[in-house]
């Protein structure tokens, strides 16, 4: 069985009204397509895995983060593979806003509105641990 390391960004924005989390939503014909993930990628062999998620958004999303920690690592068991994901939050870097160069569609959501968003199953153990560590 194929073991592949996946990074992930969660990408906040404060509002007024409390943080706001980066959500993208997958194109159709992708894995997973139209449903909502974390943007992110496979880390290349010897990298580092905060090194790999500053590349990712950069080729996925076009902007700057920077990573400030890592949440708890999920092992995501599929058919023929496992993923482990490794989340960090982030915050944008001053600059470009994301944009959607590899997902059908972006958004920042409240934590009010994210859990009725279609996820794909492997992002839904990471955004509890974000709606717990955010709850009001």
């Amino acid at each position: 069985m194929t073991r592949l390391n996946v990074c992930c960004a969660l990408i906040t924005l404060s509002s007024a009204h409390g943080p706001l989390l980066l959500a993208a939503k997958k194109a159709c014909g992708q894995s997973n397509g139209l449903l909502y993930e974390f943007p992110g990628g496979k880390l290349e062999a010897g990298e580092d895995a905060r090194d790999a998620i500053v590349r990712e958004i950069r080729e996925e999303l076009g902007c700057a983060i920077r990573p400030l920690c890592p949440l708890a690592p999920v092992l995501h068991r599929e058919k023929d593979r496992t993923i482990r994901l490794i989340p960090f939050l982030c915050e944008l870097e001053k600059g470009r806003l994301p944009i959607p160069l590899e997902h059908e569609s972006l958004g920042f959501f409240s934590s009010r509105s994210l859990p009725s968003l279609p996820w794909a199953p492997a992002d839904l153990p990471i955004l509890k641990e974000w709606l717990d560590r955010n709850a009001r």
